[in-house]
């Protein structure tokens, strides 16, 4: 099982317990036997490529000694308890584009005659995420049109479950007989974005050249991790002042679209790593305007002008089952109209 890492305000840290067994089958005359917990990381865009110091950093943890020049009779089994609490800021384990950050475990076993025995095993360790934004459904105008936007969609994504998606356009309604300007959705397109910010790898001998500190010069990249199209089937509301257009659907879960590359890649808010992943859940409605009468809107005309809507909003991805989230503050989605070279109406 992983462990889970904890805010350091909410915990003192989280307990590491194993126990190392020599299970010897001859006598053995053991000079050393220890473990050492080392963190591992490994850039992957550095500032010198050829440089292996730049590209990989390893920070000791923990080191257990526990047989230094003893015989070991044969034929038993002898246990070694090792136990260790890991500080809460200290990165989980994770891979990602620029940076991959792995817990090494490793047992030596050294022989009167020299000869070592090593045992290497990663260790795999999530963060359990806490005081996330909450984010609220909101209603927005969208600029050049009379529309008004709706999303309303979870912000606390699990990547092994199916997330819930609402989003509606509105409009007013018209009198009868009237010519009015209407636009129609064409599709949509939903994807999860992430993006990841981290140090540039730089070793202190490369960092004394280029006059700077280790891990002060910063690097990001964003990609999509999963996509899709819903389907376009849309259900329309009308009331005497409005009518709204309505399209709900699910997407995920998430593990089972995301590359085998970004499936440990939940959000991650690490202070000592400096290493900052955030997702951000993207909806994108193309729209044609048409004209008709209000009396006959079944008869449309297409238009020359197009739109796509661009919504952004801030999600959390997490690998936790329960809900054991606080909610502290809002932050509202971000739309953005975007001008669109698709045909201004499909038939």
């Amino acid at each position: 099982m992983p462990l889970f890492l904890e805010s350091s305000e909410l915990s003192t840290g989280t307990p590491l317990i194993g126990e190392a067994i020599l299970d010897t089958r001859k006598d053995l005359d053991v000079k050393s036997f220890h473990v050492t917990l080392r963190l591992h990381r490994h850039y992957k865009k550095p500032l010198h490529p050829n440089c292996p110091d730049c590209a990989h950093d390893y920070v000791q943890l923990q080191r257990w000694i526990f047989i230094d020049s003893k015989p070991m009779p044969a034929n038993g089994k002898y246990p070694f308890m090792f136990t260790t609490r890991l500080d809460n800021d200290t990165p989980p384990s994770v891979t990602t584009p620029l940076l991959d950050l792995t817990y090494e475990l490793s047992a030596e076993l050294i022989l009167a005659t020299g000869e070592p025995i090593i045992w290497k095993h990663n260790l795999e360790v999530k963060r359990s995420l806490y005081r996330p934004e909450i984010l609220r459904d909101d209603s927005l105008r969208i600029s050049g049109t009379p529309l008004n936007a709706r999303l309303s969609s979870e912000q606390i994504i699990r990547l092994d479950k199916k997330t819930h998606v609402d989003f509606s356009l509105s409009q007013i309604r018209h009198e009868k007989g009237r010519e009015i300007y209407a636009w129609e959705a064409l599709g949509v397109e939903w994807r999860l974005e992430e993006r990841i910010e981290g140090p540039l790898g730089i070793c202190a001998r490369h960092a004394d050249e280029e006059e700077s500190e280790p891990g002060s010069r910063r690097q990001s990249v964003c990609h999509t991790i999963a996509k899709g199209r819903p389907p376009n089937e849309w259900k329309t509301f009308q009331s005497d002042q409005e009518t709204t257009s309505t399209l709900s659907f699910e997407y995920g879960p998430v593990a089972k679209m995301i590359t085998k590359r970004n499936k440990s890649c939940a959000c991650e808010e690490a202070s000592n790593s400096a290493l900052r992943i955030s997702h951000d859940f993207v909806l994108e409605v193309s729209l044609s305007a048409v004209t008709m009468t209000s009396d006959e809107p079944a008869v449309s005309v297409a238009s020359n002008s197009s739109r796509m809507i661009r919504i952004h909003r801030r999600v959390i991805l997490t690998e936790r089952q329960d809900n054991s989230f606080e909610n502290l503050s809002e932050t509202l989605p971000v739309y953005t109209s975007i001008e669109s070279d698709l045909p201004a109406y499909f038939v």
